[in-house]
C-alpha cells in the first residue's frame, strides 16, 4: 500500500477528521470499505449532514469503529459486508454505529439477508431493471418476464450457494486451524460450473478441490464435509452467496446472451444505476441506515 493510500486509511484520522468536521459543521461521517459503496450511496448523500469517507476493506472499517469507541466518537458510523462472518463463526460487531450488509442487530444466520451490497443489489429491484436494459425488446414481449427474472435470479442464488459453501467452509477450518486448505484456489469458471445453465456441480468441485489442496488430504476432506453440512443447513437462503461470484456468473450469463463480452465489474455497475434510494431502504441495511438518519432529526440520504 502506498504512503498515500496508508494515510488516507489511518483510522486516527478518520475518526479526529470526524470529529473536526462534526464540531464545526455537524456533519456525521460514513466510513465505507471501498470505491464500489461510495459510488452507490454518494448518489443520494444529503451533504447537508453527512458525508462520506472510504478505506480498503472491512478490517480498516473494523479498526475506524474501534477507535471511534475508544475515543467515545459517536457522530461517526461505519457500514461493512457481513461477508461469512457468522456462517463461519467469527463474531460480528453489535453496535448502533456499525451496519452490515445485510443482517439484522442479532448474531444468528437465520437473521442474515445476504452477505454483501451485490448480493442485495441482485435481490432487489435493480436486477430486473438490468435485465430488462441487457435484453432486446422483442425478447422482453416474449412470455413472463418477471417470471424469467424470478427463475435466473433462483439459479444464480443456488449455484452462488453450491460455491459459498465451500468458501465458508474453509474460513471456519482457517479459524480454528490458523490454516487454508482451499486458500487462493479457486475459480468458478472450472469444470464444476456449467455457464450454459448456471449449475454448479458439487461433487465434481469436492474432487477438483481434492486434487489442489494445499495441506493433507484429510484436511481437506474435513472441509468438504463441512460445506455439505453447510449446504444441508442454509438450502434456501442468501446466507452463502458471494456477491463478486454473483456478478461473475451473470456476466458470463450476458455474455453468451449479447455475444460480447460482458464483466462481473460490468454487471456491478449496472446494478449499482440500476438502484433506487427507495430499493436501497428495502433492504435491512437500507432501514439501518435510514433509522439512524431518522434519530438524528434529518435524513443521511436524499432522493
Amino acid at each position: 500500500m502506498s504512503t498515500l493510500r496508508r494515510h488516507q486509511c489511518d483510522a486516527g484520522r478518520i475518526v479526529k477528521n470526524a470529529k473536526f468536521i462534526f464540531d464545526s459543521s455537524q456533519k456525521h461521517t460514513l466510513v465505507v470499505e471501498g470505491e464500489a459503496d461510495l459510488r452507490l450511496l454518494k448518489n443520494w448523500l444529503n451533504e447537508k449532514c453527512a458525508r462520506l469517507e472510504t478505506v480498503k476493506g472491512k478490517d480498516n472499517v473494523k479498526e475506524v469503529w474501534r477507535k471511534a469507541k475508544a475515543m467515545r466518537i459517536t457522530p461517526l458510523h461505519c457500514l461493512a459486508d457481513l461477508d461469512y462472518d457468522l456462517v463461519a463463526d467469527y463474531s460480528p460487531i453489535i453496535d448502533d454505529q456499525f451496519v452490515y450488509v445485510s443482517m439484522e442487530g442479532r448474531q444468528h444466520p437465520h437473521d442474515v439477508e445476504c452477505n454483501d451490497l451485490e448480493s442485495a443489489l441482485i435481490r432487489s429491484n435493480a436486477f430486473r431493471k438490468v435485465m430488462a436494459q441487457k435484453y432486446r425488446q422483442r425478447d422482453l414481449a416474449e412470455g413472463d418476464f418477471q417470471s424469467h427474472v424470478n427463475s435466473l435470479r433462483e439459479k444464480l442464488r443456488i449455484a452462488s450457494r453450491n460455491i459459498g459453501a465451500f468458501r465458508a467452509a474453509d474460513l471456519r477450518y482457517r479459524r480454528l486451524n490458523n490454516s487454508s486448505p482451499i486458500g487462493g484456489n479457486f475459480n468458478i469458471t472450472d469444470v464444476f460450473f456449467d455457464r450454459a445453465t448456471l449449475r454448479v456441480d458439487t461433487e465434481a468441485l469436492a474432487q477438483s478441490l481434492l486434487r489442489s489442496s494445499r495441506t493433507s488430504r484429510m484436511e481437506m476432506e474435513e472441509v468438504i464435509e463441512t460445506a455439505r453440512h453447510l449446504l444441508s443447513k442454509f438450502d434456501s437462503g442468501w446466507q452463502l452467496c458471494r456477491g463478486h461470484d454473483l456478478t461473475e456468473m451473470l456476466g458470463m450469463y450476458f455474455s453468451d446472451l449479447l455475444s460480447r463480452n460482458v464483466s462481473a465489474r460490468e454487471v456491478e455497475e449496472d446494478l449499482r444505476m440500476a438502484c433506487e434510494l427507495e430499493t436501497l431502504y428495502q433492504t435491512r441495511f437500507g432501514k439501518r441506515l435510514q433509522a439512524i438518519g431518522n434519530d438524528l432529526g434529518k435524513p443521511l440520504f436524499l432522493a
